[in-house]
């Protein structure tokens, strides 16, 4: 396995990383769920509207998100957004944090970016003060399922039916304690 070339920063995205954002999120899509998603689906992801999405979200003052992003070589190679979760059952309390994306160039996989960026996001979702996090990830999608089960991960059964029009996604909830390791 090689290394990643050059040292990996990971930083809070900012509002000129709207295109790369949006891009590595793009490609993301077309690389990582391809033969899980219907090819003509894939292709007719649209990278400009995508790059209106983050332009927009990376200026809003009231956002509840956090977007980080890797960079390496002066290139956003990397993306990740963590926040408050959404799911229907989040306790009143807001203990529990989400991770709602998580993509990579894929000349990057398997290089420790993915392990980089997820690591960061994990601290920021403590530094917010949340004890659990969960995530949502493509039914099938066994390279993304095997890597958060790395990271301690682990499937709690839920699934949601996402329904995007021309698709429905099936994605599986997976969760992790992130309450500080208890000593002897």
């Amino acid at each position: 396995m090689d290394a990643v070339r050059g040292a990996v920063l990971v930083r809070a995205a900012e509002p000129g990383d709207a295109v790369a954002v949006a891009e590595v999120q793009t490609l993301g899509w077309q690389q990582g769920y391809a033969g899980l998603l219907p090819q003509d689906y894939l292709d007719g992801l649209s990278l400009a509207a995508a790059e209106e999405r983050w332009r927009t979200q990376l200026v809003r003052a009231d956002r509840t998100t956090d977007e980080l992003v890797a960079v390496v070589d002066g290139r956003v190679c990397g993306i990740a957004v963590v926040g408050p979760s959404a799911d229907p059952d989040a306790p009143d309390d807001r203990s529990r944090g989400e991770l709602f994306a998580l993509y990579v160039r894929a000349e990057h996989w398997g290089r420790g970016l993915g392990h980089a960026l997820h690591q960061q996001a994990l601290h920021r979702l403590r530094d917010r003060g949340f004890t659990r996090a969960t995530l949502w990830v493509l039914r099938g999608n066994e390279r993304a399922c095997a890597f958060y089960r790395r990271h301690g991960w682990v499937g709690d059964r839920l699934v949601k039916t996402d329904d995007r029009g021309p698709v429905v996604l099936q994605e599986l909830r997976m969760a992790q304690d992130l309450s500080p390791a208890r000593r002897p």
